[in-house]
């Protein structure tokens, strides 16, 4: 099948039924169908675990996934291995001497070549290139932007509900603990020049989820100015600001609470502005975001953590100031069923892109699930790389070059 289909449509396991089990009323009864065992995983022909690397490796597999064995072409995602597996892994690969990050192991998810590699990784990547999340294809590749929370790794899963023909980059943040100077349009700038090294000319393509799509906005805008084309600008559940908005009384302690800053130790940079972050009204969504769990924390020990938080809060404020341009280019919103928490309360509002751009620029979708679980859900995920594919394979490129008024 992989070498017929798609990698999106070549399924990880198989269950053989006699029948499918039904309902009452005669329809598929999905809660009452098997969930697959260690034999249902489609996997190639066993190769013991090479080396030491190997060796540790595999056990480590073995007890996360579930699995009685693990060879050493066997691929930590085909086995059962998702995001948050993925940070239990990395979170215990230093006890065994082993240094790699989440996007490593995205990027080398077989077991050979993660142990080949794992030894000379560095647990601090280069931010200042874009990351390759599929590197091959005729398409034109499409850039994604990390979302409000600087982590880019939802590309990673999201990228094989893509077509298989299509190059897809990730343009990280700045480090955490670089000098928090920069403005939204400086951002914008950098992620232009990283996404230029791998495409010198457009016409681009542009995506970005959350908070983060107002990032990927601020790049077309720049992309337009300079007389260059934007084919596809896709927007994740991406919500505008309201000015006045209500925050929770308590979002200073809900936000020291989350960190343990008591254990923080001092780290480059005005440790103050974390608290003063925490104690702002508009840090409310990004405090909300902060209380699920996210691979972008994955690698980090508690002083990166506080610095990482300072750089959402300070990210958070840039959106917020940016004052978003009215552009002559079509926007796809990929809008969650389900209201999320950056909504109504939290003073976010989709509505207000009606204010913006002209219903004939304005194109929306809809994806089932939340602002979460329409990234984190295989199912939903998979939904919205479908109409992402065939969004891009469909429309029609008549980009423009020129501005409206804002």
């Amino acid at each position: 099948l992989s070498g017929l289909l798609p990698e999106s449509m070549v399924r990880a396991a198989y269950v053989v039924l006699v029948a499918l089990p039904l309902t009452a009323y005669g329809k598929l009864d999905r809660p009452a169908l098997p969930a697959p065992d260690e034999g249902a995983y489609a996997r190639g022909l066993y190769e013991p675990p090479q080396g030491e690397a190997e060796t540790i490796l595999a056990g480590i597999w073995q007890e996360l996934l579930g699995v009685e064995q693990v060879g050493r072409q066997d691929s930590f995602f085909e086995l059962g291995g998702h995001s948050l597996l993925a940070v239990k892994l990395v979170s215990r690969a230093p006890e065994a001497g082993f240094n790699f990050t989440v996007n490593n192991l995205f990027q080398n998810p077989v077991l050979k070549d993660l142990a080949r590699t794992s030894k000379d990784l560095s647990s601090r990547e280069d931010r200042s290139k874009p990351v390759p999340v599929q590197r091959t294809g005729s398409e034109p590749p499409i850039f994604f932007l990390p979302s409000g929370l600087g982590d880019h790794s939802y590309v990673f899963e999201l990228a094989r509900e893509l077509d298989s023909n299509l190059p897809v980059y990730a343009l990280p943040w700045p480090a955490a603990d670089e000098p928090l100077t920069y403005t939204l349009e400086a951002m914008a700038a950098r992620a232009l020049s990283m996404m230029r090294s791998v495409q010198p000319q457009g016409p681009y393509r542009l995506a970005g989820y959350s908070s983060g799509g107002i990032l990927a906005y601020a790049m077309a805008h720049d992309i337009l100015a300079s007389g260059e084309a934007v084919s596809f600008l896709g927007l994740i559940d991406v919500h505008l600001p309201s000015q006045r908005h209500p925050g929770p009384k308590s979002t200073d302690d809900m936000l020291l609470a989350r960190l343990d800053t008591a254990d923080v130790p001092q780290h480059p940079g005005d440790p103050t502005l974390f608290r003063e972050y925490a104690a702002d009204p508009s840090a409310s969504p990004m405090i909300e975001e902060g209380q699920r769990p996210n691979v972008a924390d994955a690698d980090l020990d508690a002083s990166a953590r506080a610095m990482l938080h300072e750089q959402r809060g300070y990210f958070e404020k840039l959106v917020r100031s940016y004052t978003i341009p009215r552009l002559r280019v079509v926007v796809h919103q990929f809008n969650a069923r389900t209201t999320g928490i950056t909504e109504g309360a939290f003073g976010w509002s989709m509505a207000r892109w009606r204010d913006v751009l002209s219903s004939s620029l304005l194109h929306t979708h809809t994806v089932p699930g939340d602002h979460w679980t329409m990234i984190t859900e295989p199912a939903n995920r998979a939904v919205l790389g479908r109409q992402i594919s065939r969004t891009l394979q469909t429309q029609k490129s008549t980009p423009s070059d020129n501005l409206q008024e804002a």
